[in-house]
């Protein structure tokens, strides 16, 4: 499992479309329209979940990885964009 922050565009969204397959990625950014168009993107469904999260709000991104470890169990590669 591969977290990625600011995934909606630039590195953040290659990196998401380019480990979608070898890792599940969690993808985050502000914008969830623009997040998931890069999800769409990134070859098989279901490789890539979104998160609309904003990683200056502390109680945001403690619930979303939360979600991220409750459904995963486990976080293999952080990736803060």
């Amino acid at each position: 499992v591969m977290v990625i922050t600011g995934a909606s565009y630039g590195v953040g969204a290659a990196l998401a479309r380019h480990f979608a397959g070898p890792f599940r990625v969690c993808a985050l950014a502000r914008s969830p329209d623009t997040l998931g168009t890069m999800a769409a993107e990134c070859g098989e469904p279901g490789m890539v979940d979104v998160y609309a999260c904003d990683v200056s709000d502390r109680q945001a991104v403690q619930q979303t990885c939360a979600s991220i470890v409750d459904k995963y169990g486990r976080v293999d590669v952080l990736v803060n964009n």
